[in-house]
């Protein structure tokens, strides 16, 4: 499972590899409600580089800040996942 994971991980785009770490890390909570040792653990197991995609995503996440509230999907009630 890791080495399909891995070749996914290396024909990712940027953007996508940043998706991922937040779905990831939300899910963590559903095991390990706070930012614990255990938790980051947990998100280490399924993304070795989580450490990475954290740093890149708290150095630019405010630039997304906003971004879903104010598009059209959530205006207009589509789902984004469809």
């Amino acid at each position: 499972m890791r080495e399909v994971s891995s070749l996914r991980q290396e024909h990712q785009s940027p953007l996508m590899r940043i998706v991922d770490y937040i779905v990831v890390h939300e899910m963590a909570h559903m095991t390990e409600k706070n930012h614990t040792p255990e938790f980051w653990h947990i998100i280490g197991l399924i993304l070795p580089d989580y450490e990475t995609r954290k740093e890149w995503l708290d150095k630019n996440g405010k630039y997304f800040s906003g971004w879903i509230e104010n598009s059209n999907c959530l205006k207009n009630s589509i789902p984004i996942y469809d």
